[in-house]
């Protein structure tokens, strides 16, 4: 059953309209597009900023969960590689479009990467 949420609060599943995730040094990683209409002055709505995703995180969670789309494939190809293409995550930003759920998932992904890397 689907808990009815109050007018206050986003639908889970609901895509996050103009959406800007930054990672921790101010990269863009997704939205780059939102970014160039802010920049050229088109940007006079209300944005959805995070900031301090990995790049990292979001590559691998667009790869798992949007596997149909090429570009998220591609992406995670690069990492283990060992580069990040931002020009394609911009791309794929264009093409896939998160929700609020998505953003929790990507929030609790980055956290226990942290806690993974730098133990308590």
């Amino acid at each position: 059953m689907r808990k009815v949420m109050s007018r206050s609060e986003p639908d889970r599943f609901e895509s996050v309209a103009d959406l800007l995730i930054l990672d921790s040094e101010g990269r863009c990683i997704y939205g780059r597009h939102l970014l160039a209409d802010i920049a050229a002055g088109r940007g006079s709505r209300r944005v959805y900023k995070v900031i301090g995703i990995a790049a990292e995180v979001l590559v691998v969670y667009m790869a798992y969960e949007f596997r149909e789309v090429s570009e998220c494939r591609e992406a995670l190809k690069l990492l283990v590689a060992g580069s990040i293409d931002y020009d394609l995550l911009a791309r794929i930003s264009e093409k896939v479009k998160l929700t609020f759920d998505d953003l929790e998932q990507l929030r609790e992904l980055h956290f226990r990467g942290k806690l993974y890397h730098n133990p308590i």
